[in-house]
């Protein structure tokens, strides 16, 4: 999207769609120019404010609307307050930890997010803006032209280089600690987001760093050599060239469509460059109109592509964690079918152990009475000698009843 800076008249309506397109992906969500923008210029004078204006219109369509760097940065400014003023929360609770035990927890909370990973984080995330709008601040003014001029723009002028050191500092540094194999370390895995680490090829782990330098050479390009178009191009698509070349080689993104969707971008690229070759080469209106049109569907190309990686990426994860839903529930549901099955085996084996017990007590039960039937069929058969039918002996039971009438 930075190449759109390139100092290029586009014809046609291109160009002002491409405007209104960038406008769009860089809008200011925090709103700070309804805000911020007032309370800053009450530290200009006069002509100082007269004077605050975009170094051109390219620079003015994707947001660079002025010289100075606390006007162009925006909610970055918003951010990097926050974030200085959690770093010196950190450091006033790292003094009052031996004697307060709250100042303890919030030390080991803070320290745990902010000191190294949130810091390399938030360089990573801000490093272009603030890079530009520092080139910005500092091309536009020369040290003679500070002389006499209001706080405002000696505080912005300082800020800009005091930024582009810390910066410069932090590339380097993260460049050693690469070298030095930490960046598989908690505290700097920021470095190694998304890419491989390690990796068969070396310029993997490096790639954060490079794409740091890479920025740092467009933003070079883009501010410093405004007024020479012709170089610009030439810088520049040898500088995408370059990166296109070490993408292919080095590959370092840990996902396949990541890898593809980064070569991609680079060829895109350089694809936008060449037209923007044409444009200055090509005679007529009509044709120059026609590459303009070819410009802006490479861009609005590209700027989809990305968002539907991003929409296929989303779905896929969200399509992963329902899977794992699914996988989840029908375990549990298992589970609860298992536990069923075994309280059921469990009660017919305990059904099974009581069963011949009742069994082997039924015969006892039944046993007393049958004596008792012995008892007495023994003695009515003692009853019964000495009559006229003394040589009837085995009777069965109830014969006696029937041969009194015998008698």
């Amino acid at each position: 999207m930075s190449l759109s800076l390139v100092a290029v008249p586009i014809p046609g309506i291109a160009q002002p769609i491409q405007s209104m397109f960038m406008t769009i992906i860089y809008l200011d969500f925090l709103m700070t120019d309804k805000w911020l923008t007032p309370m800053l210029e009450m530290t200009l004078t006069q002509d100082e404010q007269e004077d605050n204006e975009a170094i051109n219109t390219y620079f003015d369509g994707q947001g660079f609307s002025s010289k100075f760097l606390l006007f162009n940065i925006g909610s970055t400014l918003i951010f990097m307050a926050m974030q200085i003023f959690l770093l010196l929360l950190t450091g006033i609770a790292a003094l009052f930890k031996p004697i307060s035990s709250w100042a303890k927890r919030l030390h080991t909370f803070l320290s745990s997010r902010l000191i190294w990973g949130g810091t390399i984080r938030f360089i990573i995330q801000q490093f272009q803006p603030l890079l530009m709008s520092s080139l910005i601040n500092i091309a536009s003014y020369s040290l003679a032209d500070l002389e006499d001029k209001s706080l405002g723009v000696l505080f912005s002028y300082t800020l800009s280089v005091l930024i582009i050191s810390v910066l410069g500092i932090s590339v380097v540094s993260f460049i050693k600690l690469t070298a030095r194999g930490r960046v598989n370390e908690p505290p700097f895995a920021p470095l190694i987001d998304g890419i491989k680490s390690p990796s068969s090829r070396p310029l993997s782990p490096y790639w954060t760093s490079l794409t740091l330098l890479k920025w740092s050479a467009m933003c070079l390009s883009l501010v410093l050599l405004t007024n020479h178009p012709a170089q610009q191009l030439q810088s520049l698509t040898a500088l995408s060239i370059l990166t296109t070349a070490l993408q292919l080689h080095a590959m370092p993104q840990l996902s396949r469509i990541e890898e593809y969707m980064g070569l991609f971008n680079e060829v895109m690229g350089t694809l936008y460059l060449y037209g923007l070759v044409g444009i200055t080469l090509v005679e007529g209106e009509g044709a120059r109109e026609i590459m303009g049109f070819v410009l802006l569907g490479i861009m609005l190309g590209t700027f989809m592509a990305n968002v539907g990686k991003i929409v296929v990426m989303a779905g896929v994860f969200v399509g992963k964690k329902y899977k794992a839903y699914r996988v989840r529930k029908e375990r549990e549901q298992d589970k609860v079918i298992n536990l069923r099955t075994e309280q059921y085996q469990l009660q017919q084996q305990q059904q099974q152990e009581e069963t011949p017990e009742m069994v082997a007590e039924e015969p006892v039960a039944q046993d007393v009475p049958h004596k008792k039937k012995k008892l007495v069929w023994k003695k009515r058969k003692r009853a019964s000698k000495g009559s006229t039918l003394g040589g009837v002996k085995n009777l069965t039971f109830g014969q006696p009843m029937a041969l009194q009438g015998l008698v």
